[in-house]
């Protein structure tokens, strides 16, 4: 369980972090949640298991912070899709 999800704090720093780069600060989840208007961007084919398993209700952490407004290429939905 990751410690940083839990603080209040508008920043949180992120260690050991199972992606690139290992260590660095980021914005709470309760600054995200507290967001007017949340937007993300997802481009590539490396994006497309990440945004299928989205897009099937799995639990992650994306979608713990309400409403987003998502943009993705083709690339990005290809497996979902069938496409490559």
């Amino acid at each position: 369980d990751n410690v940083a999800l839990q603080q209040s704090e508008a920043v949180v720093a992120v260690h050991d972090s199972p992606k690139p780069p290992a260590d660095r600060v980021s914005l709470s989840l309760s600054t995200l949640r507290q967001a007017r208007l949340r937007v993300v961007l997802a481009a590539g084919a490396s994006k497309a298991a990440i945004i299928a398993r989205i897009r099937r209700g799995e639990t992650l952490l994306v979608n713990q912070v309400g409403d987003i407004h998502w943009f993705v290429d083709e690339a990005a939905v290809a497996e979902e899709s069938g496409q490559q």
